[in-house]
Formats: structure tokens, sequence, C-alpha cells
């Protein structure tokens, strides 16, 4: 693996995290959407709850479709759904499903990794590290909300910038390209 430039949100923190933390001379770089940090003490939000019970878990992915899912998009994941066409809002459920119909993504849900040993790693990607770290969050997430997260940002991590925007929790999906200039502008510090 070459170096890289990670950035990462929501479920994909802690993979990413991991991910840098076993490859620390590689990471250049770590802008973080919308994630948890303090793995181990993170409590999911009620739109992520049902996903852990059986039954209750299969019943609700079963309910995720082309047809509902725009709903859920608009109200807990963007202002302006119009940000994004038809076919990239139906690319979520195509995503979440794959070939297994969502087996790896209940399994996911079902199977946090809290314990202390996972969150010292996450830590090692997170505190002082020789890669510059900057937050992008979407400051009306509904579910990782910043009031919340910000603590976590401030305590277990070395971010040097925060940049809030008002905006819910797919912030890349509104305004990427803002979010790329600001990761662009991280890579160019590291030169």
């Amino acid at each position: 693996m070459e170096k890289f430039h990670l950035v990462v949100h929501d479920i994909g923190g802690p993979v990413g995290f991991v991910l840098a933390a076993k490859n620390l001379e590689k990471v250049q770089s770590n802008t973080i959407l919308n994630t948890m940090i303090d793995i181990q003490n993170f409590k999911k939000p009620l739109a992520m709850r049902p996903f852990e019970k059986k039954v209750l878990g299969e019943a609700e992915l079963i309910s995720i479709t082309h047809a509902t899912w725009p709903i859920l998009f608009s109200q807990m994941g963007v202002n302006a759904s119009s940000c994004s066409s038809s076919a990239e809002i139906k690319a979520y459920v195509d995503l979440l499903k794959r070939e297994d119909e969502g087996k790896a993504f209940l399994q996911l849900m079902r199977n946090f990794n809290q314990t202390e040993e996972f969150q010292n790693l996450v830590q090692t990607a997170l505190k002082n590290v020789g890669y510059p770290i900057q937050a992008v969050w979407g400051e009306d997430d509904p579910a990782l909300t910043y009031d919340h997260f910000s603590k976590e940002l401030e305590k277990l991590t070395d971010t040097q910038e925060t940049h809030l925007l008002s905006l819910k929790h797919f912030l890349q999906e509104e305004v990427h390209e803002e979010i790329a200039a600001k990761i662009d502008s991280l890579i160019k510090r590291t030169y």
C-alpha cells in the first residue's frame, strides 16, 4: 500500500482509524466527517438500534427500498434532497444490500467492537501522530450531533481545525466541492 490521505465518515470512521493505526507511516492526513470516535462508550442513535436485534433488524432492512429510502435520506441525511439525483440516492440502498441482501451491514451493527483494546487502536490513529487531522462536521446531524461529538474531537484527537457546516449527516452529498477543497488545503500543508 502506498501513502494515502484518509477521509472517514459514519461507520467507516472506526474502520478507517484502524487502517491508519496499522499503517501510520503511510498516512499523510486524516479528515473526519461525522463519525464516532469514543467507540468504547458509543451509544447507537435511535435510527441504528433496530438493526441490533434479530428479526427486527431484518424487518427494518427489508423496509429500506428505493421507494422508502429517499424519505429517510431527506429527513435524516440532507437539507436539500435535490442535491443528489434519484440514481445517486437509490445507490445507497444498492450499496447497503449488495449481493448479500444486507447481511454484512447487520453483522456490523450487531458486532460493534467496543473493547478497550479496540479503542486504544483507534486512539493510535488520532493522537500524537505525524500527520494533520481536521474535522468537517454537519452541525445539524440528528444522529451524530456536534454538541456531543465535539467533546470527543477535542479530547480524543489532535484535530487542528474543525469546520462546522449547517448540514445534516450526508454533508458530502450537498457540499462535496467545499469538502474536497478543505481536504485539498490540508493535503497541500503536508508538502
